[in-house]
């Protein structure tokens, strides 16, 4: 091993939460073995959420996906208990959407569980030594996002969510407390912006350039 490599990640504490147990176990493991002696695991936000306020962490390893919670809502929590911890956020998600939450969410690096465990170390090191860590995967996955999407208005994506979820202009007025002539405005903004021909292409769209997430539907 890299001596110099060895002395950034050495000494640093490690929180790591997923609920799936064989990943949290391959990580633990492998830290274990590259002598990093304090790295805890959890299963749950709460149990985490919990760890975070009353012990000091270097760095977060996070999971986006939970059976019980995004792991994207532990962020602020722990930017409030530690405003200098280091979050890293590590997923298997590559979802538009899910790239779009991440973005807007005060976090230190990205890597996917696709890449070798020396990548999750290297990510680790950088943390360590205060830089950021967004591996190529995520950078061509922001990329993307930013070449293909038009820029809508704040009321045009709640006016968006509320089509997907299929409420009528009417509907939708009352629920945002517009008027319905304002919501035909939008709507006609967003079919245009969009480059749609009807509803379900309008949706079909939102969904693949991440303005709106699947399970939004059915809520």
């Amino acid at each position: 091993m890299d001596e110099k490599k060895e002395y950034k990640h050495k000494d640093a504490s490690i929180a790591i939460i997923d609920d799936h147990e064989a990943i949290l176990e391959g990580i633990y493991s492998y830290l274990k073995r590259q002598g990093i002696n304090k790295v805890d695991v959890f299963t749950s936000p709460e149990a985490m959420e919990k760890a975070a306020v009353s012990t000091h962490y270097d760095v977060y390893i996070i999971d986006v996906e939970l059976k019980e919670d995004t792991g994207l809502s532990l962020v602020g929590i722990i930017r409030k208990a530690d405003p200098n911890a280091r979050i890293l956020i590590y997923t298997m998600h590559e979802e538009v959407w899910i790239v779009r939450e991440i973005q807007s969410r005060d976090v230190n690096g990205v890597l996917y569980k696709s890449a070798r465990m020396e990548e999750v170390l290297d990510a680790i090191d950088a943390l360590m030594a205060g830089r950021k860590y967004f591996s190529k995967k995520y950078h061509i996955a922001a990329r993307r996002i930013t070449t293909t999407s038009a820029q809508l208005s704040k009321r045009e994506l709640e006016v968006l969510k509320k089509i997907a979820q299929g409420h009528s202009s009417k509907d939708i007025a009352k629920l945002l407390f517009i008027s319905e002539n304002t919501v035909e405005t939008h709507r006609r903004n967003l079919f245009a912006k969009l480059q749609a021909n009807n509803v379900a292409d309008l949706i079909v769209k939102a969904i693949a350039r991440g303005y709106i997430d699947v399970k939004e539907i059915g809520e």
